[in-house]
Order: C-alpha cells, then structure tokens, then sequence
C-alpha cells in the first residue's frame, strides 16, 4: 500500500458532497472515532494531573484488556478444533464476572478481532516500555497515549471498498 503524502492531500480536490454514501460513512464514523480518542486523552491528562501514576492507570487497564485478549483466545482456540464459543462464554471462561459480560462483549466487538487479538502484545510492550527505556514520567504518559490509540477504533484498518477515493 502506498503512503499518501502531504502533498497528495492539498492536490486532490474531493467534494465531500459526492462521496459514496458508504465513504461518507467511513468518514463520520472515523471521525467520531478521533473525537473519542481526543476525550479519552484529556482523561488520560486529569488523572495524572491528580497525581494517579502511569504504571497504575497501565496496571487498572490490564486487568480489562487481559480479560477481553483471553476470551478472544478462547473463541480462536474452539474455533481451531472445530467448535463454535459466544462471546458470553469465551468471557466467562476468561474471568469476567456475569455482572460486567454485556459490557464486555460490546467492548470486544468494537475491538474488533484483529485488534483485540494484539491485546496481550501491546499490553506486554506498554508494560515492559514503562519499566526499561521509556521510564522517566514524559515516556510513561507517552506509552499510555499509544496504546489508547491502539486501541480505539479510529486505528482499523481502512475498509478496503471505502479506503479509495476516485
């Protein structure tokens, strides 16, 4: 794929008014998705402006993510030896309590699969980020970031009849 440049950008002239209705919506929902980024950041900023630590606003994010990253190993697995899992049960399996499953389950399908099956790797990397090299508080709030990033929907990848525009 190839990287569109700056200069790429100022050159097309696109009018937003003739976009496919489906690339009108890839768009909307793309940009409510950086808005979300944008509040989830400035809550990032509140809490450690309150003096709450990187590492354990990292340590409170885990637990969730490692849940929701073990129930979509759970589902890969069945589905490796040949048998069907709900969302319901792989998050069960994985630990979350019945009280917290519906949320849970709507946290995962707006993961979606390829990302929530990265969970356990970027959770491993903001981890060992924040203990070695990036360990100086700039670095910690800077792997926070990243991951939140990661994580939100606003990071998919492009849907591939939406990502051209001709």
């Amino acid at each position: 794929m190839e990287k569109v440049k700056l200069e790429d950008v100022r050159v097309a002239k696109v009018d937003y008014k003739q976009w496919s209705p489906e690339l009108q919506a890839e768009y909307d929902a793309r940009v409510r998705a950086v808005e979300k980024i944008s509040d989830a950041l400035q809550q990032l900023d509140r809490l450690i402006l309150s003096g709450e630590e990187p590492i354990a606003l990292l340590a409170q994010l885990g637990a969730s993510l490692r849940r929701l990253a073990a129930a979509t190993a759970c589902i890969r697995d069945a589905e490796r030896s040949g048998q069907r899992m709900s969302l319901s049960q792989a998050l069960q399996q994985a630990g979350v309590q019945p009280y917290f499953v519906k949320k849970s389950e709507q946290q995962l399908r707006q993961l979606g699969r390829p990302r929530a099956s990265r969970l356990f790797g970027w959770l491993l990397k903001a981890d060992l980020a924040m203990k070695g090299a990036s360990s100086s508080p700039p670095r910690k709030r800077l792997v926070l970031e990243r991951l939140i990033v990661q994580l939100s929907s606003a990071a998919k990848e492009p849907n591939p009849r939406t990502a051209a525009v001709s």
